[in-house]
């Protein structure tokens, strides 16, 4: 039940050593998540990403009189990021050991709209290229007498622009709506595929650093995933990747491995940013994307995870999303099944 909690969990002994941590308290506190192993006392792992607030509460601890937050600062590419402590003693011991409750508060502590929510991706996605649209038409119109040519092309082109921007986003929402219809139908898809499929992608793209790895034994194998759903997740993945990229030429690595339960898994690292625990936790929700605040210049819905997830999710796949332990960037990696 722990390991399915929105929240994170811990469990401390009496020295407030870490015993147990639930895969949402790995996650905050950037500890494994394929196993959890003892990582010294609660307090100090927490102060190596945390600032502690407020001190004079935290001073106190394990006794806890007043709620107390981690905190992690806004950067240039993050919000804040804010982490609600509470702790549980067991009965008759109230300064040793216990159960603590880390519970993300940021939005309820920022005290801002939800910016993630559909009518904001309409307001802010769909608002920009129509006004480029209407404006480049309606001077057009008024005006194409008196406008010297290379006007006129300027503002042809800006409503073409405006014309294609828009086409994408809508399209974004189509795919996303009828992703989960495209999971399973057909024949799969063949492993021996994937190479050629993401070299397509990739030069579509223009990506020119994309390596893919997949074991001999594996490439007979087929996938009970449709080869258009297949082609969608590859495309999000790797248009992500070159999305999120501070010069949008990353370095790519997709590889496949062997899972149990007759399963692969399919991991796709880039080497761009490293994303917050808050950007991590919500990142396979539907219009959120990898900003500090949303302003709608990003191109795309938010939809492209989200999509990918609900693919993964219909074909009883699951998904992960990890920062690189080695370096900057991150992890999709996705358990696939295999077709009998």
């Amino acid at each position: 039940m722990l390991d399915h909690a929105a929240d994170g969990y811990l469990i401390l002994d009496e020295k407030d050593h870490l015993l147990y941590a639930n895969s949402r308290a790995c996650l905050y506190l950037g500890l494994p998540l394929d196993g959890f192993t003892t990582a010294g006392k609660f307090v100090d792992v927490v102060r190596r990403q945390y600032r502690l607030e407020p001190e004079t509460a935290w001073a106190a601890w394990p006794r806890l009189s007043r709620r107390c937050y981690l905190v992690r600062p806004e950067t240039l590419n993050t919000r804040a990021f804010w982490l609600q402590v509470e702790i549980f003693h067991p009965v008759g011991a109230p300064a040793s050991g216990g159960v603590v409750q880390l519970r993300d508060v940021t939005e309820q502590v920022a005290a801002r709209r939800d910016m993630r929510k559909f009518h904001s991706a309409v307001s802010h996605k769909l608002l920009t290229p129509l006004n480029h649209i209407y404006s480049g038409l309606g001077l057009l119109v008024d005006e194409l007498d008196t406008l010297p040519r290379s006007e006129v092309e300027r503002l042809a082109n800006t409503a073409l622009e405006g014309a294609r921007r828009l086409f994408a986003e809508l399209q974004d929402i189509f795919d996303y709506v009828s992703a989960p219809s495209l999971a399973t139908p057909g024949e799969g898809f063949a492993l021996a595929q994937l190479q050629a499929q993401i070299t397509a992608i990739a030069s579509s793209l223009s990506l020119t650093q994309v390596t893919v790895s997949t074991p001999d034994d594996l490439q007979p194998a087929r996938l009970t995933m449709s080869q258009r759903a297949m082609e969608l997740i590859l495309w999000e993945l790797l248009e992500n990747a070159k999305k999120f990229h501070p010069r949008q030429s990353p370095a790519v690595e997709v590889a496949v491995v062997r899972a149990e339960d007759r399963a692969i898994r399919l991991q796709v690292r880039d080497d761009g940013l490293t994303l917050s625990p808050d950007q991590l936790a919500h990142a396979w929700e539907p219009y959120v994307q990898g900003e500090k605040h949303f302003t709608g210049e990003i191109p795309g819905m938010g939809l492209g995870l989200a999509m990918v997830a609900a693919l993964v999710w219909q074909a009883k796949g699951a998904v992960r999303l990890a920062n690189r332990p080695d370096s900057p960037g991150v992890v999709v990696e996705l358990t696939l099944q295999l077709a009998p």
